[in-house]
This record gives structure tokens, C-alpha cells and sequence, in this order.
């Protein structure tokens, strides 16, 4: 009969070298799912919820990362997005509003909706969006300043989709850092061999 002795390691007792190819391995295990950026999507559905925007989790559109064409977007159905709210929050781009514009805001006679546009059949970033305006009002003058202010409201919703992506791709190079994964590998209290084989 043959007794050996087998040594059992935590983690941070590995070598340094160890550590590092156990690390590698375990990359990108905490971005397996698509859980791991659900909070970030929450938090942007919560935020344009305060700013009288309604986006539906079904309506974003993600893909990463480092690739061409990734990035975020979103469409919206007629009557999600508030166009008081757009217009307030471009206000200072704008030369100037023209009377009866609020009153006509009130009364429900102006709308934006975003739709995919050609690019939206291949990619997820925010120029796969078009921004439509919906106007039900006879006035010729505001018709003319919604069209040209259409771009503007544009703009700004395709920068809320920047920072989306840019708050996910964040996260997600937070969730593959060496730091986070030698964090989670510690925490597992996994028991090793020398060689860095789980025991």
C-alpha cells in the first residue's frame, strides 16, 4: 500500500503565476448571462421614467463588445416618449418657439416616436434610429419648427444611448478585471491543487 500526501491550496495561497492562469480561465464568468447588465438597464428605464419617457426592457437593443456596429439603442411606440419633456431638455439649442407650440403640446397634436432605420436591420448602436415626428395640428409654422427642431431632439435622445452603452461597456470591463475575478475566486473558497486544478 502507497500513502501520499496531496497539498490543498485557497486560492490566494497559489502561486502568483497560478493565480493568473486560474484568473485568465475564469474571465468571463460573471458576464455568461445577460443578468450581469440587467441593473444597468433598470436604472436607464428608471431614469427616462423621470423624465416622462416610457421604455419597455424589450425595446433596448444591445450588443458588445469592441466589435463594429455594437453599441445601444432603443425605440419607442407612439406616445412612449414625452414630447414636453424632449422639447424642455433641448430648449437652449433652439432659437425660438413658436406661439401656440405649449398649447398644442397640451392638447396632444405633437409627437416623436423612434424607429429602426436601414442600419437597425444589422447593428444596435444609436445611429440605427431615426427619430419621427407626429404631428396631428394645422399650423404651418409650428409644423416648420418641430421638423427642424426633429434633429436636434435627435441628438439628444442618441446621447442617451451613448452613455447607456458606455455605462454597460463600464460594467462590463469592471466584471472581467483581474481585481473582480481574483475577488469572486476568493470568495468561492474553491480548493486547489498546486497546479491550479480544482481539488
Amino acid at each position: 500500500m502507497r500513502k501520499e500526501e496531496i497539498k490543498i491550496y485557497q486560492f490566494d495561497e497559489l502561486p502568483e503565476d497560478v493565480q493568473e492562469r486560474i484568473i485568465e480561465k475564469s474571465r468571463y464568468t460573471l458576464v455568461q448571462d445577460q443578468s450581469w447588465y440587467e441593473p444597468i438597464l433598470e436604472g436607464f428605464i428608471e431614469d427616462m421614467e423621470q423624465l416622462g419617457h416610457e421604455i419597455h426592457p424589450k425595446d433596448i437593443h444591445l450588443t458588445g463588445f469592441y466589435n463594429q456596429g455594437d453599441g445601444a439603442s432603443f425605440t419607442t411606440e407612439h406616445s412612449s416618449l414625452d414630447p414636453k419633456s424632449l422639447i424642455d431638455a433641448v430648449r437652449s439649442r433652439l432659437e425660438r418657439l413658436p406661439a401656440g407650440l405649449t398649447k398644442e403640446l397640451d392638447e396632444g397634436l405633437i409627437g416623436f416616436e423612434l424607429c429602426k432605420n436601414h442600419f437597425g436591420r444589422l447593428y444596435s448602436h444609436s445611429r440605427t434610429v431615426q427619430l419621427d415626428l407626429l404631428y396631428e395640428g394645422e399650423d404651418r409654422e409650428i409644423e416648420k419648427a418641430l421638423v427642424e427642431m426633429t434633429d436636434i431632439i435627435q441628438d439628444y435622445l442618441r446621447d442617451k444611448m451613448v452613455n447607456l452603452y458606455s455605462d454597460v461597456l463600464a460594467h462590463y470591463e469592471c466584471l472581467i478585471s483581474d481585481e473582480v475575478i481574483k475577488e469572486e475566486l476568493i470568495e468561492r473558497e474553491a480548493e486547489y491543487l498546486e497546479g491550479g486544478g480544482l481539488y
